[in-house]
Formats: structure tokens, sequence, C-alpha cells
């Protein structure tokens, strides 16, 4: 199974953040399944709580986007960002 989460950035430290972390862990670690992470924010920062290394099964793709991307997301239409996410899909089969 494949599991996308797509959220800002996991670079502060908080419980969204870190509940995000654990199922993520979770998933990926007890349940075997290919785990997906897209950040609009993230960048360079570090991540504020431990995710498993990174390849699989976890995956993580850094769109730098400068809007929030909750409202990006409603509306991006066909921008590049649009683009973007259309191609990832397509490349990971999802």
């Amino acid at each position: 199974m494949k599991i996308v989460y797509v959220y800002d950035a996991i670079a502060r430290i908080g419980g969204v953040e870190k509940i995000l972390t654990d199922k993520m862990n979770y998933f990926a670690d007890v349940c075997a399944y290919d785990v997906y992470l897209i950040t609009a924010a993230q960048g360079e920062h570090p991540f504020s709580f431990p995710l498993m290394a990174l390849g699989p099964p976890i995956f993580l793709l850094r769109l730098r986007m400068m809007t929030c991307p909750s409202t990006t997301i409603r509306t991006m239409g066909n921008t590049q960002e649009s683009r973007a996410f259309k191609k990832v899909f397509s490349l990971w089969g999802i």
C-alpha cells in the first residue's frame, strides 16, 4: 500500500508534527507501506522529530512554495506546482 502525506513542514516542534512522524514511521516499519511525504516549506530545515532513514519505505519530496500550501492546492489549477504534483504522482504510480 502507498500512503501520501502533504504537509507544510516538519520543522516545528508541535503535536501535529509528532503524530505525523509517528504515523509515518509506524506505517513504514510495522505495516511495510510505502510512505510519501510532500512538504511545501521544509527547505533545508532539519526535521523536528526523527523519521526512519529516508529512502524506501519513506520517500520525501520538498516543494518550494511561497504561499500557504492549503490555499495553493485549492487554487493552483494548471500552475507549475500542479504539474509538479501530477508528475510526482505519475512517477510514483499514485
